[in-house]
């Protein structure tokens, strides 16, 4: 007995729509799947990549105590320096006190975490420390200007990413990122490849994170000395709605703002230009020192001319403060 028609397209609608229902099934779970798999990796990113224990197993040597000025409760800055990392490597809290005969803080830190959270630092050290008698801003000038070094490969950002995510609003900080989200996820790429070389990797010597606590925030460098100058142009405009809003939100309150450039060789190409575009709008003259005074790879100074540098700030002190310790 054969089957009708009826019958038989009876039976494919029947058997068609619990196929149809399985194949969207299966394209439901493989898109939520799309969609968990970044967001679970992500989080896991945001939890893990800021800890001290990926700090303590990186190859990079400013993780360990990234972030330092945020850290401090209650310390006893009278001067604090603040700026990118010729500022950090380069101005010494002892010679400066030694000058001024007040106590003094070095939480600078590298460009990249300005570039990604402005002065958000200098706000995290004002909340739980007292105000300062000064507040000095220290950059390379072609610094002077963050957001305009988003995306220089000179300039990284992992160290401003991973500041922003050690903070305890790490909600706000991710709403943030998300409108650079390329910077994001190789922010992730980057951290999670720090993270599986340190299940390997042995931690860092409790003495590089010391080293800079027992220095009152003066970062080091282990880099050799050069002793040819093979600078390159990096002029480039300073943003000067960044440097009057460093004076118009931090000074007043028994706190005077000095704004500075760093030092630079005296063979740097870019002297005359920055001499000239920065006349007027920075607190110092810029000065400059013998190539061998500096670390190979940027404007950081060595030990040697740390010495001015710091020197420098001091003598800025000294112009407006004048205590009653002796202190010359």
């Amino acid at each position: 007995m054969m089957d009708s028609p009826d019958s038989i397209d009876a039976a494919g609608r029947d058997g068609a729509a619990p196929r149809r229902v399985e194949s969207r099934a299966r394209l439901l779970a493989y898109s939520a799947s799309l969609i968990a798999v970044p967001i679970v990796i992500l989080t896991a990113a945001i939890l893990v990549i800021p800890t001290d224990w990926v700090a303590e197993r990186s190859a990079n040597t400013f993780l360990p105590s990234l972030g330092y000025g945020s850290k401090l409760r209650n310390a006893d800055c009278n001067v604090v320096v603040y700026g990118d990392s010729s500022a950090l490597i380069g101005v010494s809290p002892d010679i400066i006190r030694k000058r001024t005969g007040l106590s003094t803080c070095n939480i600078a830190e590298v460009e990249g975490v300005t570039m990604v959270n402005g002065t958000l630092l200098v706000d995290d050290f004002l909340k739980h420390n007292p105000r300062p008698r000064f507040l000095v801003f220290l950059f390379a000038p072609e610094n002077l200007d963050p957001e305009s070094r988003r995306g220089d490969i000179e300039v990284p950002d992992f160290e401003g990413i991973t500041y922003r995510f050690s903070r305890p609003d790490k909600f706000t900080g991710l709403i943030a990122m998300l409108r650079h989200p390329e910077a994001l996820f190789s922010w992730v790429d980057h951290g999670v490849r720090l993270a599986i070389h340190g299940l390997v990797a042995k931690p860092f010597p409790p003495e590089v994170k010391m080293r800079r606590y027992r220095a009152h925030g003066q970062g080091f460098l282990d880099f050799p000395t050069i002793h040819a100058c093979n600078y390159r142009s990096l002029a480039r405009p300073p943003n000067m709605e960044f440097v009057k809003s460093l004076r118009s939100k931090y000074n007043g309150n028994g706190t005077t703002v000095l704004v500075d450039s760093m030092m630079l060789p005296a063979c740097d190409p870019d002297i005359g230009y920055f001499r000239r575009t920065l006349s007027g709008l920075i607190d110092n003259q810029i000065a400059t020192l013998p190539v061998s005074d500096y670390y190979g790879g940027g404007r950081h100074v060595n030990p040697s001319g740390s010495i001015p540098l710091s020197n420098m700030v001091a003598d800025q002190i000294l112009d407006r403060y004048r205590p009653s310790t002796g202190a010359r």
